[in-house]
């Protein structure tokens, strides 16, 4: 299959995974005093935080209650705690306390007491610390905003205090993701602080942490878009350490969080994984853990063993023929992983998949990336579709077809040209009529797909609209990719002739050969980096026209 142009490319899940926003480099001074020492050293988002002051082993007083005392944390005692215990659902119950303990601000805690140094006392002190630890559990959990989780945390990072454990942490991320989020003013400031301040426990908390608690802070960061360095390598490093802990659950999440920060695994974790994972993954999946992980792995862009791949697709198509009802995301998301990572179907597997799906695409919960992605993934196959599928997949694109952005048009387009999967003639012409609308929108690259499908469909648009088609593609040509100019060049000659149209292929011709002797200069990546100069400077075009509508719509009428 050859390359598409640029823009249809980055629309396609498997080609490019999404990077994760970043947050500006500094933030204004916190406005609570009461904040943990670790907060300061993580308020940057961007960059690695300089090294913490304090830390482990540094702390002024003696930790409390670890086996062997332990060290405090900057200027507050009393953070060390000893190992994570979990309940049956692998929620956090505080860390428990062990006997021995440590000086916690005036000797040996009293025996039985379930906070402070000590012995860590059976009985009503036990009692008393389970309690208290799943009250505060359920205090997370809970919480309806931001500010409620910060209370949380300050209260139980005073002087004295235990502080909260790494399944807790891990929890408040959780729930941020959630609560609403102030995005401008004091309140922005305050909660980026307030996040950096769970990062900076996050990492003092890492050498206990466990792999539901790394998994699960990896998919948390990922989802909150405020990426720190040192935190996401830290947690990767420990990863590697207790990769054997992890099930097909925590996979899912790490590999989540991961594509969600365009944040590739280390090369030592990455093999460990290949080397040990797959039986494990078939063991402990419940649902849909196995076409998620395959399709992370592709977005990705791992390189999957011989040995994984056939283990996990094997896997993976035996639960997906098995079930009587499927879901959408599920048999989406294992095409584009497979797909993905160059696997291809042999006759009986391709004739599952297809009987799949004629169910799906008649489901009105079926929307327009569902049907982007389950033809892009066809496609890298390159077998012709049966007529039966053809018309249940295009009448569900023509229904959706008031929803479909130019760019998802030109791939839909392209990919059925290659599943040899014309939609009817009145099809098309309903889904060029709304492509005119957005002409506007759309890239020179969308046009050049939705050309280049036209002549495989052997479609010619009407003379009215084949002129405002060219009429807009040379508006666009200075933006178009080397793969969108080298499309017009083949596919604008086969639409027709006339003086606009041989104009138009004739500067297509000669902007493509400028890039390509570019390319002979600079060699191959030159021309990479200038297409995706100019698919960063459509996507600029594409943010500032929404912003200026959207100022547009909210100002006055007079």
């Amino acid at each position: 299959m050859s390359a598409l142009s640029g823009s249809q490319g980055r629309c396609l899940a498997g080609h490019n995974t999404r990077s994760a926003a970043r947050c500006p480099a500094a933030f204004s001074t916190y406005r609570r005093t009461v904040q943990v020492a670790a907060a300061a050293q993580y308020d940057t988002y961007d960059a690695a935080p300089p090294q913490r002051q304090g830390g482990r082993g540094r702390g002024r007083g003696g930790g409390g209650g670890g086996y062997r005392g332990g060290s405090g944390y900057g200027n507050n005692p009393s953070y060390a705690r000893g190992p994570v215990s979990y309940d049956e659902d692998g929620s956090g119950m505080g860390e428990r306390p062990q006997r021995g303990g440590g000086y916690n601000r005036g000797g040996y805690g009293r025996g039985g007491s379930s906070r402070g140094g000590g012995r860590g006392g059976r009985g009503e002190g036990q009692e008393r610390w389970q309690e208290e630890n799943r009250i505060l559990n359920d205090s997370i959990q809970n919480a309806s905003s931001w500010r409620e989780l910060q209370a949380i945390l300050e209260q139980n990072s005073r002087t004295g205090m235990l502080g909260l454990d790494g399944f807790q942490l891990v929890s408040m991320l959780s729930r941020l993701v959630k609560v609403p989020r102030p995005t401008e003013g004091d309140d922005a400031a305050d909660y980026q602080q307030f996040v950096a301040s769970v990062y900076g426990w996050m990492m003092d908390r890492m050498p206990r942490c466990r792999s539901r608690q790394i998994s699960g802070a990896i998919f948390a960061i990922g989802r909150l878009n405020l990426y720190n360095a040192e935190l996401v390598g830290a947690l990767l490093e420990r990863a590697q350490t207790n990769i054997s802990e992890f099930g097909a659950d925590e996979y899912v999440k790490f590999l989540d969080g991961l594509q969600r920060m365009n944040v590739a695994p280390t090369a030592e974790w990455t093999a460990e994984f290949f080397r040990t994972s797959a039986d494990k993954i078939v063991q402990t999946a419940r649902r849909d853990e196995v076409t998620a992980i395959v399709s992370f792995v592709g977005r990705l862009g791992m390189q999957p063993t011989p040995e994984w791949l056939a283990t996990i697709t094997a896997a993976a198509i035996d639960r997906v023929a098995q079930r009587d009802t499927l879901q959408v995301a599920e048999y989406r998301r294992l095409l584009v992983g497979l797909a993905s990572l160059g696997w291809r179907p042999n006759p009986q597997q391709l004739q599952m998949i297809v009987d799949k799906s004629y169910p799906l695409l008649q489901l009105p919960t079926t929307q327009v990336h569902d049907l982007v992605e389950i033809a892009w993934s066809l496609a890298q196959w390159e077998t012709p579709m049966p007529q039966q599928w053809t018309q249940v997949f295009c009448d569900r694109m023509t229904r959706q077809r008031r929803f479909i952005r130019p760019g998802q048009l030109g791939s839909l387009l392209y990919s059925l040209a290659y599943l040899r999967a014309p939609p009817r003639p009145d099809q098309i012409d309903y889904l060029l009529q709304d492509l005119r609308i957005q002409f506007d929108d759309a890239t020179c690259d969308d046009l050049a797909n939705v050309a280049m499908a036209l002549v495989q469909f052997q479609f010619t648009p009407r003379d009215s609209y084949m002129d405002d088609f060219l009429i807009t593609i040379k508006m666009k040509l200075s933006t178009c990719s080397a793969t969108g100019l080298q499309n017009l060049q083949s596919a604008l000659p086969a639409m027709g002739s006339g003086v606009r149209l041989n104009e138009v292929v004739r500067e297509a011709v000669s902007r493509y050969e400028a890039l390509m002797a570019q390319q002979q200069v600079g060699g191959e990546a030159a021309v990479d980096a200038a297409d995706q100069q100019q698919y960063e400077a459509q996507q600029y075009e594409a943010v500032a026209a929404a912003e200026a509508e959207q100022q547009a719509e909210q100002q006055p009428v007079a």
